[in-house]
């Protein structure tokens, strides 16, 4: 289900550094000439949004995908590291989500597609004003 607007209690700024950091991340890992893809699908049945962005080129393999959330984590050589970084950011990516009591994982995506997408959730909680 699509909504045109859903309000939901959150702190603004926590939310545009969660996702100025997965796109700079999907920037950074994209094959040149290639899109990035951003979906955001409200479900209400779940009470929750969703928020999708998907990049082609590096795929994360299945048994790093909890590892490059850790602090200071990044997962190719040092000596032939093709972008700039500290490691810092998918670990705040994370913190920042978990404490809107959402979730940010790496989806399962056809292994032809050549993509790496990242989603995070978070619940719709509304505040009395």
């Amino acid at each position: 289900m699509s909504e045109e607007e859903v309000i939901l209690a959150c702190d603004q700024n926590k939310i545009e550094k969660i996702i100025l950091n997965l796109i700079s991340n999907a920037i950074k890992f994209s094959n040149i000439n290639t899109d990035i893809e951003i979906k955001v699908n409200t479900r209400l049945d779940l009470n929750k949004v969703f928020v999708s962005i998907k990049n082609y080129g590096e795929v994360i393999e299945k048994c790093n995908r909890e590892k490059v959330f850790g602090k200071f984590m990044q997962l190719d050589d040092l000596y032939i590291r093709r972008s700039e970084g500290c490691g810092i950011g998918l670990f705040l990516v994370r913190k920042f989500v978990e404490m809107h009591d959402g979730k940010v994982y790496i989806d399962d995506l056809d292994d032809m597609d050549d993509a790496t997408q990242f989603t995070f959730s978070l619940p719709i909680k509304v505040i009395d004003k």
